[in-house]
């Protein structure tokens, strides 16, 4: 294979990736199916759950990915009394924060 054929060869690959083949679209269909067993009002159809391997935008930021795994944490403890602690600085902070009356 020359660079040339090989070149072409990861363009058609990079474009192929988002476009689903027969075995794709069986197991779309059947996510589908699955999920709409399980709902009241059936709505999923199958190109619900194409898999897009293009990139969305930026990869968010560290800062970013930290906040957003504190929120989804705090959400799963859902008012229980939680001491926070920053690993980065190996101590809790000086004031505990705000948790509802029990």
């Amino acid at each position: 294979m020359t660079a040339r054929q090989f070149a072409a060869w990861r363009e058609w690959l990079a474009a192929e990736w988002d476009e689903p083949g027969r075995t794709d679209w069986y197991l779309m269909q059947l996510a589908a199916e699955t999920v709409n067993g399980r709902l009241k009002t059936p709505k999923a159809k199958a190109a619900d759950f194409k898999l897009r391997f293009k990139a969305a935008g930026p990869p968010p930021s560290p800062e970013a990915l930290a906040k957003l795994a504190r929120s989804r944490a705090m959400a799963t403890l859902r008012g229980r009394k939680v001491t926070v602690v920053d690993h980065r600085k190996g101590k809790p902070p000086a004031s505990p924060p705000s948790s509802p009356q029990e």
